[in-house]
């Protein structure tokens, strides 16, 4: 047999012998490290710093091959064919590592960092197809993956959104501004608590039924009425003036119920029931004695169309008896406007409704 015959014999045992070897790591050696994507950046870039650049860098890198960066690791060896190749467990890389000297493998440190190296080309794609940030289906808002659910599991740090879409989120180096759909930004109420009034509905499991606490009657109370303005939140919630502030994000929930602003007006002693899921004694729902059941609505079962007035604060008309304001109302006077026509017509129609439940009497 000639020699050039037996060169091209040992040369196609040496690469089945890779070949098999390739095969038995892959059917042998299980994953059983690493369970997470892999980035460059964060997980793979420090391997190489740590372990290999000190011989594959600088003008003359060891083997021709540089490892200082992304673009170097996967370039083109000797052969003209890439050295690492998205998907293929049998890049050169890998199987140098795998079956090459035992000083590369060595070199590698453990067999954990060969892992997080053999998983990022062949399953994460070099964080390239499949971001480590944004996995499949990161706009679908019943996807897993989807955008907000990965913020709340990470409870609510954007520093990772920071990264790339930029310290004010306008686009930064993803060029893609997440203002688009969050204004003015991600950080405002809306972001957590939904709606264009960032406050519920849904609350924060995505609820949407008003029997649920962290919907109830905020609705109604974010939109006002026909005869009502919007309630801010600060009549019943302490508002935070950043996001992370203390007691806000980490805080347990449901929300904290404190009163203030329009809600002890006229020096009214509200408090909140957990039990009953009640109001008792806020201005807004008439400030009357604890036993009157007008002015303790059901938060969770409040009827939109119900008649407001008769329901919450007073009768239609009110009941005979003093007002606060030391006025004394009459059953024979059956209409508002008789005494109110600076606030209010004789169909009941406010000029002004921020005239009405504001704190103020007006005659």
């Amino acid at each position: 047999m000639s020699t050039s015959k037996i060169y091209i014999l040992f040369l196609i045992f040496l690469i089945s012998l890779m070949v098999l070897s390739c095969s038995e790591f892959n059917a042998e050696n299980p994953l059983i490290y690493v369970k997470e994507n892999m980035s460059y950046e964060k997980d793979i870039k420090p391997i190489f710093a740590n372990r290999c650049i000190g011989c594959h860098s600088g003008e003359s890198p060891a083997g021709n091959y540089d490892l200082s960066s992304i673009l170097k690791i996967i370039g083109n060896g000797t052969d003209l064919k890439p050295n690492v190749i998205i998907g293929n467990p049998y890049s050169f890389l890998l199987v140098k590592l795998n079956v090459g000297d035992d000083n590369h493998r060595e070199w590698i440190g453990s067999e954990e960092n060969f892992q997080k190296l053999y998983k990022w080309i062949v399953e994460d794609s070099l964080n390239i197809s499949q971001p480590l940030v944004h996995l499949a289906g990161p706009m679908d808002v019943h996807s897993p993956n989807f955008h907000g659910q990965d913020i709340r599991k990470k409870a609510w740090s954007m520093e990772s959104c920071k990264l790339c879409h930029g310290a004010d989120y306008g686009g930064g180096s993803s060029e893609s501004s997440c203002n688009k759909c969050h204004h003015p930004n991600p950080e405002e109420c809306n972001l957590c608590h939904g709606g264009k009034d960032g406050a519920p509905p849904p609350d924060l499991n995505d609820h949407t039924e008003t029997s649920y606490r962290g919907v109830g009657a905020h609705t109604i109370h974010l939109k006002g009425s026909e005869i009502s303005e919007p309630v801010e939140c600060e009549a019943c919630h302490i508002v935070p003036k950043e996001m992370h502030d203390p007691d806000h994000v980490y805080s347990a929930e449901p929300a904290e119920v404190v009163f203030s602003g329009l809600a002890i007006e006229l020096g009214a002693e509200p408090v909140w029931e957990t039990q009953t899921g009640t109001c008792k004694n806020v201005y807004c729902h008439g400030n009357f004695p604890s036993g009157n059941k007008m002015n303790a609505p059901l938060w969770t079962g409040y009827d939109p169309n119900a008649d407001s007035c008769s329901l919450t604060c007073h009768g239609m008309p009110p009941v005979d008896g003093k007002t606060r304001s030391g006025f004394k109302h009459s059953s024979k006077v059956p209409q508002c406007w008789y005494c109110h026509i600076d606030v209010i017509d004789k169909e009941n129609n406010f000029y002004d409704k921020s005239t009405h439940i504001n704190g103020k009497a007006d005659r």
